[in-house]
């Protein structure tokens, strides 16, 4: 599809009412191994998977928002066709390059959608509040989740929604990361921590340069948060960094979680056990 063919779409999507409210309609469904990527636009997508409309508790403005888009658990079995089961982690794309990756059991477990309008918004943006009120565009596609009945999801907040969709990789979580895996005779404190790193920390920061926001702090290599913070310190900044320092950017760890105390402390224990199995990040190809 061509630039003109597509505005074309976009514009009749929006005067009929089907379209979304971004120019960049498509997305990406790739498998681990996949020498061939395939990409189909909104309106294709919509021919496999009919789009629906859900409310939610948006977690970023705390808000009841209404969305439009489409499921998630149709839409991988469409793309798919049983290629799920050879995988356990499905890892999303995102304009800005941040790869946020999603256990495929969650996704089979709970209702989601990648959504791509919200109800009474002329934009398809949001002000979050969790990041001191930034105006964030959502497009192209936005996985949200059905949280209003779901007390663990709402104590979660926006862990696992991100925005600015454009690819989904079907993985194996030990193939994508083996960095970040602690040994095999860890105890069970270090290794519910790292499940716990995973949910909570993975989404934002890397460890050995792997998983998270390459503009965040890597908590690991050449020197673990650990090494240069008291746990004490450690632990206060991860209960609420806006206590620690002024406009931290990072926001406090989920109030009304379960075992919230447990889980900072088995999130600490990971990562000083990870201090010991350090390896430098691997080198980003050169821009040129």
């Amino acid at each position: 599809m061509n630039l003109f063919s597509k505005v074309v779409a976009v514009l009749t999507g929006l005067i009929m009412g089907t379209g979304p409210l971004f120019a960049v309609d498509s997305l990406t469904f790739s498998m681990r191994g996949d020498t061939a990527p395939r990409t189909f636009t909104f309106q294709e997508i919509s021919k496999l998977v009919p789009a629906e409309k859900v409310t939610v508790i948006e977690p970023h403005t705390g808000e009841e928002m209404t969305f439009e888009g489409f499921p998630v658990a149709p839409l991988l079995e469409k793309m798919f066709k049983g290629a799920p089961a050879k995988f356990d982690e499905i890892l999303f794309t995102c304009l800005d390059g941040y790869q946020p990756s999603i256990p495929l059991a969650d996704l089979k477990g709970r209702k989601a959608w990648l959504v791509f309008r919200a109800e009474g918004m002329s934009e398809f943006k949001i002000v979050n509040k969790l990041q001191g009120n930034k105006s964030v565009a959502l497009g192209p596609y936005y996985l949200i989740w059905d949280n209003k009945k779901d007390a663990e999801l709402m104590a979660e907040g926006a862990n696992s929604w991100p925005y600015q969709v454009k690819a989904l990789e079907l993985i194996n979580f030990g193939d994508h990361f083996p960095r970040m895996a602690p040994a095999a005779h860890a105890s069970k404190n270090v290794k519910d921590g790292f499940v716990w790193y995973r949910k909570h920390c993975l989404s934002c920061h890397t460890l050995n340069g792997e998983g998270g926001a390459a503009t965040n702090i890597e908590l690991n290599y050449p020197l673990s948060v650990t090494e240069y913070f008291k746990e004490g310190f450690l632990k206060q900044w991860i209960d609420d960094p806006s206590k620690v320092r002024f406009d931290a950017g990072m926001p406090p760890f989920t109030r009304s979680i379960k075992n919230r105390a447990q889980r900072i402390d088995g999130i600490i224990a990971y990562l000083k056990h990870m201090a010991s199995r350090k390896q430098a990040p691997k080198e980003k190809p050169s821009a040129n």
